[in-house]
């Protein structure tokens, strides 16, 4: 599968005048599949959120056609998936028109839907804790619970913990979404009605159940740009999708599930963590952390925090705002949104269904000053107020929690309890592309630490020649092997989209770009340092205290990256690997994953006895993380009823619990004999 620049060719999409330019100016050599993908992934056919830019593109099909006479049919091919796409979308809307959620008047729409929102999250929450529906309908309207369909009986939380806070977290991820499609999103929800009445409520519940269906709808539009997947209807009302690049999409969720179940790590590591620092936890404290904490989740969030940005200063600027202040930021707004909770609870009455009583409604200032009051700068405490209020450009509501109302700020308690800091600041961070150059230096020292520990002299290189700078990150020998390495500090990709964005900068093709410009993917820029280092091998000599006469039997080209990838890398004569790969090949700790409260391990010989160059080769090439998830991750299916078809829809997911256990091979692989499973 070729990876482009799709930043460069949204330009393509603005209007038709541009798709025309684009046309015009291609070389007389490029085939209509080349055209085709570039089209693709531009944009410029089509878009989920507007009808106008197929309608834009049809206009232009004629020029294409012309252009590609003898390829009529792959031409009309691409424009049938199109049009499958766009009735898929279509029949969703026809869904949406048939339900009652238009009928709330306009200015009720987005109070009736915070409060709904608020009731089946706010419920679950409790039902979570295990209190019973009788207890929690004293406080609650409605009680969203599971329910089990043969024995006709609610399930207790705790026998599904995992799947009802499962829920809990994906209505809190995509709750941002709903309130962008009502049009939130330009720094302020405007006038609002903040009374609403019950059977308005219950009508907006049906935004969480629509945007399901929306989600996948979302992914399936990605999946077709990305990925080129094909939408065929079997008749009238069926619609199959096809994979075409199924790898590409396997890769995807692999990555994104080794990125949430790195969680489970930073939990394990907070234990010895939190031994060492709890004499430090002060409710009500000024100072900022690691000095102090707040709460004993704040301690965890320094520590998740610092893993993924490889530092141990706080005191690192982000968007002109120290880490401390931001991490303090979020955990008193988790902070409050729990007392809200607990409150709202103990006082044992449904209270009237207004924005007031159903969420925490305050003035600016108000948040400004509790900012100041817990150790955050006046001038921190406002940029740091702006970033949080929700627009259309954010991601969620987890990122960014203050809705704009007018000259206040609402918070959705409930959503604002879920928030994860240490989740949420990487993603704002990475929205807003703040400068986290830091990230990278803090990686380049700690791998060079973690070499230098283990005996292996590492350094960072760097020459320049005529103006020109030639720079290595990391420079080693291992059983006389030369190590080359490039490290980058990029943020975890969650969608199709920024999974493909990613490929792109490790390895795509910057076509154009001129010698000295820092705009190369990172195969490109390790490739041309090691071809200037290779002739220059008296300077790699002398950094790594070799002998003049020294020659290496082998130079290898390592790309590490902090972004959890999905498959093994071999391209343009380089590995790329994450560095949870290497941190744990160098720990000599073998990868594994938690059975319930214990870490099951495999037995692996590359993870055993001394370091040599082979092992790491090994290790890197073929990470044994990615082969875990491989076997986690699986292909299912769902069957979405739109209003008048259905869509056969395809995906990945981790299906753990499932395989471990009816799947042989990875008991297999763990040295764990089948009989003896009840007992493990």
């Amino acid at each position: 599968m070729r990876i482009l620049d799709s930043r460069r060719f949204e330009e393509i999409s603005a209007n038709k005048k541009t798709i025309n330019s684009f046309l015009n100016t291609l070389p007389e050599e490029t085939s209509i599949e080349e055209v085709l993908e570039i089209l693709r992934l531009s944009g410029s056919c089509y878009n989920v959120h507007s009808s106008r830019q197929l309608r834009t593109f049809k206009q232009i099909v004629p020029n294409i056609e012309k252009r590609f006479p003898q390829d009529k049919e792959k031409i009309s091919s691409f424009m049938d998936t199109i049009n499958n796409l766009n009735a898929i979308v279509s029949d969703f809307f026809s869904l949406r028109s048939a339900t009652d959620v238009e009928k709330i008047p306009k200015p009720r729409q987005i109070s009736s839907f915070i409060i709904a929102l608020e009731i089946f999250v706010g419920s679950m929450l409790e039902y979570a804790k295990g209190y019973s529906i009788e207890r929690i309908k004293e406080v609650y309207p409605f009680v969203i619970s599971l329910f089990n369909e043969k024995e006709h009986k609610v399930v207790k939380a705790k026998e599904q913990l995992d799947q009802v806070y499962g829920i809990i977290d994906n209505i809190a991820g995509f709750a941002g979404s709903i309130l962008k499609f009502l049009e939130v999103g330009n720094k302020d929800i405007g006038k609002i009605n903040t009374t609403v009445s019950m059977e308005q409520v219950k009508i907006a519940r049906q935004h969480i159940s629509l945007y399901d269906r929306w989600s996948v709808l979302l992914d399936l539009e990605e999946s077709w740009r990305f990925g080129g997947s094909k939408i065929i209807f079997d008749d009238e009302k069926n619609a199959t999708i096809e994979l075409e690049n199924e790898k590409f999409l396997y890769s995807k969720e692999i990555s994104y599930e080794r990125f949430l179940s790195q969680r489970v790590r930073w939990r394990a590591d907070f234990e010895n963590f939190y031994e060492q620092h709890k004499d430090k936890i002060n409710t009500k404290s000024s100072e900022l952390p690691p000095k102090e904490f707040i709460s004993e989740d704040e301690a965890y969030y320094v520590l998740a925090v610092g893993e993924f940005f490889e530092i141990y200063d706080y005191n690192e600027k982000c968007l002109d705002v120290y880490l401390s202040e931001w991490i303090r930021a979020y955990t008193i707004i988790q902070i409050e949104a729990t007392k809200h909770l607990e409150k709202r609870f103990n006082d044992r009455r449904v209270k009237p269904l207004i924005i007031d009583n159903w969420t925490i409604r305050q003035d600016k200032k108000y948040w400004i000053n509790l900012f100041v009051e817990r150790g955050i700068s006046n001038k921190s405490a406002e940029i740091i107020l702006n970033n949080f209020v929700f627009t259309k450009n954010s991601r969620d509501l987890l990122d960014c929690p203050f809705i704009g109302h007018l000259d206040e700020i609402i918070v959705i308690p409930s959503i604002a309890r879920s928030i994860d800091p240490s989740m949420s600041l990487v993603s704002l961070l990475s929205k807003n592309q703040a400068n986290i150059a830091f990230k990278g230096i803090g990686l380049e020292k700690r791998v060079v630490s973690e070499l230098n520990k283990k005996g292996i002299k590492a350094t960072k290189i760097k020459r320049i020649v005529d103006n020109v700078p030639y720079e290595c990150d990391v420079v080693f020998t291992l059983n006389n092997d030369l190590f080359f390495m490039e490290l980058k500090a990029f943020g975890q990709p969650r969608s199709i989209k920024e999974y493909y964005q990613l490929l792109f900068k490790l390895y795509g093709k910057h076509n154009g770009v001129k010698d000295n410009t820092d705009e190369r993917s990172a195969t490109e820029q390790l490739n041309r340092t090691v071809k200037f280092y290779n002739n220059n091998l008296d300077i790699v000599r002398e950094k790594l205290n070799l002998p003049k006469e020294w020659m290496p039997k082998n130079i290898k080209k390592v790309i590490l990256t902090t972004a959890k990838l999905g498959n093994k890398m071999f391209v343009d004569d380089c590995f790329i690997a994450d560095t949870s790969a290497f941190f744990s090949f160098l720990d000599r700790k073998t990868p594994g994953f938690m059975f319930g409260k214990k870490m099951l391990v495999p037995t692996h010989p590359d993870f055993e006895g001394e370091i040599t160059s082979e092992k790491l080769i090994n290790v890197l090439s073929d990470p044994l993380q990615i082969q875990l998830f491989e076997i986690l991750v699986r292909k299912s299916e769902r069957k979405i009823n739109l209003d008048s078809k259905i869509l056969n829809y395809p995906f990945f997911e981790n299906r753990v619990g499932n395989i471990i256990n009816v799947d042989k091979k990875i008991l297999d692989m763990l040295g764990i004999d089948e009989k003896d499973m009840a007992n493990t």
